[in-house]
């Protein structure tokens, strides 16, 4: 089963991404959106402005599905596939307030009706159980939590902001990646079967933003500030590893791992634009060149083939994107205001 997972902006990001790594950054020319080969189908989920709202959006092999009418903002941030059945976690606005939204098959429905904004990060099925993340706010801000077929479980307490951005069930645990602030920052943490584990010691600002389980290895992606930058950072049972030598800020968005190889997704800032990035087995190579800003947000491997989706800007527009094998192809026009969060593939 091909699983993968994406970054969703932590909201005390407000750093540039920037790092100096000496890697080969090569941009292929954008090709128009083609369906792959019908052994791998591939479903991006992410959104697309339509001339006023923005649209949640399910792309499989290139060809787009409206999941709202676009009578109001609304995103699509993830996706997974478990046999016939295609569910999307995201976002909608209903003119007071953001709800989290799940939908089975194009068919939707709330997580939960909350006195304040929900939101939904990722999506994660497992022997028929369907599990969401994300969070909701309070009078002292975000709330960490996850559903389970609907059924919410609060993974902090509300006294301090938190937000869980991914999920993985192995077996029967429970893996939710995310941050929890301690009153100072952000702290990088895990929760296993609801039981919080910090990355960090808490004493500088980080955050998860994406987990991976693999061999009963688990494997989280984020960043750690260093003191003056943030760093792209990769933990393996807890252990770091870091994927940038601090000079400048980066951030490590998704993680995916295939036998003895993991990858990541993320960004980096070369100069006065951010690069997409992915890292293999800790070699970083540039799916952008440079010239506008781009990130990539999820990862996810099929055979020989790695797929990234994220985003790069066409001047000032921001327009959906995915690299499979490092070649960009674009999901919109060009001139289509729009972001590919999350990927995931069958064959």
């Amino acid at each position: 089963m091909n699983r993968c997972f994406k970054r969703n902006m932590s909201p005390v990001w407000a750093l540039c991404f920037v790092f100096t790594i000496t890697a080969c950054e090569k941009k292929e020319q954008d090709t128009a959106p083609t369906p792959d080969a019908p052994s791998a189908n591939v479903y991006i989920a992410g959104y697309a402005y339509n001339g006023s709202k923005d649209v949640a959006m399910l792309w499989k092999n290139g060809v787009a599905t409206s999941l709202t009418n676009g009578s109001t903002d609304a995103y699509a941030t993830g996706v997974f596939v478990s046999g016939n059945d295609v569910y999307v976690a995201g976002n909608e606005y209903n003119g007071t307030k953001q709800i989290a939204r799940l939908w089975k098959n194009g068919t939707v429905s709330n997580l939960m009706d909350a006195p304040g904004n929900t939101g939904a990060h990722a999506v994660f099925v497992n022997e028929g159980s369907v599990y969401v993340c994300g969070y909701e706010t309070g009078s002292n801000g975000y709330t960490a939590k996850y559903w389970k077929n609907g059924q919410p479980a609060n993974l902090t307490n509300g006294a301090f902001d938190a937000e869980a951005k991914d999920i993985f069930v192995s077996g029967n645990d429970v893996y939710v990646a995310g941050y929890a602030h301690n009153g100072s920052h952000p702290i990088a943490t895990i929760w296993k079967n609801g039981v919080a584990t910090p990355l960090t010691d808490g004493s500088k600002e980080s955050a998860a933003s994406g987990i991976f389980i693999s061999n009963q290895m688990v494997y989280v992606a984020g960043y750690e500030y260093n003191g003056t930058k943030q760093v792209a950072t990769l933990w393996k049972n807890g252990v770091p590893a870091r994927l940038t030598d601090g000079t400048f800020n980066a951030e490590a968005n998704a993680v995916f791992v295939k036998g003895a190889d993991v990858y990541i997704a993320g960004q980096e800032q070369t100069g006065t634009k951010r690069v997409a990035r992915m890292w293999k087995n800790g070699v970083s190579s540039g799916l952008t060149n440079g010239v506008a800003n781009a990130g990539a947000s999820a990862v996810a491997v099929s055979g020989v083939d790695v797929y990234v989706t994220g985003y790069e800007y066409n001047g000032m527009v921001k327009t959906a994107r995915f690299w499979k094998n490092g070649k960009a192809v674009t999901l919109v026009n060009q001139d289509q205001w729009a972001a590919a969060n999350r990927v995931f593939i069958t064959n």
